[in-house]
């Protein structure tokens, strides 16, 4: 009962954040802000759709990394108006957003109903994007993240992220200790050593 009880509370908090920040974006009526509320969505369905986890952390720190991480970048809201910060923003914000959209796609397609928030084993996947890196769906957020900073400028969406990606990072740690306790992804760590660039990190 207690496990059933975090777990749809784990979503409703999820699905309460992603409803205040699809409001603010679909009313700036900017298609490139549009796009982060598809791409924040595909994460909410899946969450809602998931499998039973095999194994979850009982960590406290686990579970206040993980929601930070996630729940932050939904606390981020448009620029209504005002000039690009510096000739070409908008060209290089569309075309981050696109490239971290579709990174961040092609790895939820990939995990599919393994989607987590708090580090959780549902399965070890492989495959597609993880193939590449073991963290595809967090590069891609970052890359689209930069690109909606640069389109909606503010010192307050420079602090959310900020402190987002630091907590990103600590999560990926903290999210490999637990999956590190199964072979299987022990054996995919080996296989795919890079965690979220090739070559670098």
């Amino acid at each position: 009962m207690k496990d059933a009880v975090v777990d749809w509370g784990e979503r409703l908090v999820l699905l309460m954040l992603f409803a205040s920040f699809a409001t603010a974006n679909v009313r700036s009526e900017d298609m490139l802000n549009w796009a982060m509320v598809a791409m924040e969505g595909m994460t909410a369905f899946l969450v809602l759709i998931r499998r039973r986890a095999i194994s979850v952390s009982e960590r406290p720190s686990d579970w206040a990394l993980a929601f930070a991480g996630t729940m932050l970048p939904l606390l981020m809201r448009p620029r209504i108006g005002g000039e690009e910060i510096f000739p070409g923003a908008a060209f290089l914000a569309t075309g981050l957003i696109a490239v971290g959209a579709t990174i961040s796609f092609l790895a939820k397609m990939s995990l599919n109903r393994r989607m987590a928030i708090a580090p959780a084993n549902r399965g070890v996947q492989a495959k597609w994007a993880y193939a590449v890196v073991r963290h595809p769906m967090y590069a891609g957020y970052v890359v689209a993240q930069v690109g909606y900073l640069i389109h909606n400028p503010s010192w307050t969406n420079v602090a959310i992220y900020l402190c987002a990606w630091a907590l990103q990072g600590v999560r990926i740690i903290r999210e490999e200790r637990h999956l590190s306790l199964d072979e299987e992804y022990r054996a995919y760590m080996r296989q795919t050593p890079f965690r979220l660039i090739p070559g670098v990190f």
